[in-house]
């Protein structure tokens, strides 16, 4: 199976009731979820629920909890409104019984009719057959080597044309091309749901880039929090796409950025936003590297998929600071603990699926309680008003 079928395979969802979906989650190295694909494959169970002639022109997503690759991921959607040209969606993921992330999307019937206007690009920029692969520049900023980066995002081919590391003067950037690895199919909705997926790689992490702890530093702690896109005109995600990005504020330990993606020939295709927790702590050595024994049961987006998974200590986190400093004290055992708790242990993700399913059943024994406190008292009052009484009468 081709990388590009593996990303189609991972973002498609599954009905398994009225409205209710259930996602894969990819052969993984980490134990927390990539940002990238929960809204793809939010954004593909909501179009699940949409008339065909309309397409997402913005959605907005918050994540709440960080994902784990161990389990399926659960989306419910909720039809808001359904006018005469716009219809709006509310979908929740959640695993375990707990909510991971919400998402509220508006789609629209396209109108070719009215005014119209756009920025342009920036100009002269290095053509993508000109500049470095993004694993390569990774390679020579993190702990980790490009040839695992490079296996990391197999599904994209991304180009690192500038940024503004080491610069102190400026609004923090950095340009890329990116476009997938192979052909898509026609439908628009398909291309909207790879923007997505690709739009959360490298976006928060601009917002170090003029900072002495730019991202690739293990001092870094970095979280995403919400993620919004807007779509402005159909762009194909199978051709070179420029992702210019920007960050004009960082401050109370939260970075704010913002990309705009152009198709090659300078059309405004989309523009992203997000916000995330961007905190420095204590540096810390770079895992191991191991290669884990790959279940049947998921689809394959590559060998080591996109390390941008929410491990987060409140929300989910989808920067690209290395995943020993997102995963603080949960992959790794600390001083004073015993026991492997690193993705490439054995039973590693029997350990966590059994997490999962002891905590659903505590939620739902939980529910089961509050509801039988709450009925209770009202049934025995009721019975005893019916019970049976002799008659008076003779």
């Amino acid at each position: 199976m081709d990388h590009i079928d593996q990303v189609l395979e991972l973002l498609e969802v599954k009905r398994i009731g009225p409205d209710v979906f259930v996602g894969e989650n990819p052969d993984t190295h980490l134990q927390r979820v990539f940002g990238g694909q929960v809204m793809g494959q939010s954004l593909a169970a909501m179009y699940h629920t949409v008339a065909s002639d309309r397409l997402a022109h913005s959605l907005m997503g918050y994540f709440l909890r960080p994902g784990s690759t161990a389990a399926p991921i659960e989306y419910v959607v909720t039809r808001t409104r359904d006018g005469g040209s716009f219809s709006s969606r509310r979908v929740t993921a959640s695993q375990g019984g707990q909510d991971i992330f919400v998402m509220s999307a508006s789609f629209k019937v396209p109108e070719e009719q009215g005014l119209e206007h756009a920025l342009a690009p920036l100009p002269d920029l290095a053509p993508p057959e000109d500049c470095p692969s993004l694993a390569s520049v990774l390679g020579r900023r993190s702990p980790w080597t490009a040839e695992i980066w490079e296996r990391e995002w197999a599904a994209l081919d991304a180009r690192w044309i500038t940024d503004s590391l080491g610069s102190s003067n400026g609004e923090p950037s950095l340009q890329m091309w990116i476009r997938s690895v192979g052909a898509l199919p026609d439908d628009p909705r398909v291309h909207q749901m790879v923007l997505a997926y690709a739009s959360d790689l490298t976006l928060l992490p601009v917002s170090t880039l003029t900072h002495p702890e730019a991202f690739g530093s293990p001092r870094l702690q970095m979280a995403t929090i919400d993620h919004s896109m807007w779509f402005h005109r159909p762009i194909r995600a199978d051709e070179w796409v420029l992702y210019d990005q920007t960050s004009p504020n960082l401050n109370n330990a939260l970075g704010f950025s913002r990309g705009r993606l152009f198709a090659q020939d300078g059309t405004l295709g989309a523009n992203a936003v997000q916000e995330g927790l961007i905190r420095i702590g204590d540096a810390r050595p770079a895992p191991a590297w191991s290669e884990p024994a790959p279940p049947a049961s998921r689809p394959r987006l590559s060998s080591v998929p996109p390390v941008d998974g929410q491990a987060r200590p409140e929300p989910a986190p989808a920067g690209l600071a290395p995943p020993d400093a997102r995963r603080r004290g949960r992959d790794e055992p600390g001083p004073a603990s015993t026991g492997c708790r690193s993705p490439a242990c054995p039973g590693a993700a029997a350990r966590q699926a059994a997490i999962w399913v002891l905590r659903s059943l505590a939620i739902a024994c939980r529910s089961i309680w509050r509801t039988r406190s709450a009925v209770m008292p009202h049934t025995l009052a009721m019975s005893a008003s019916l019970a049976w009484r002799p008659s008076s009468r003779p």
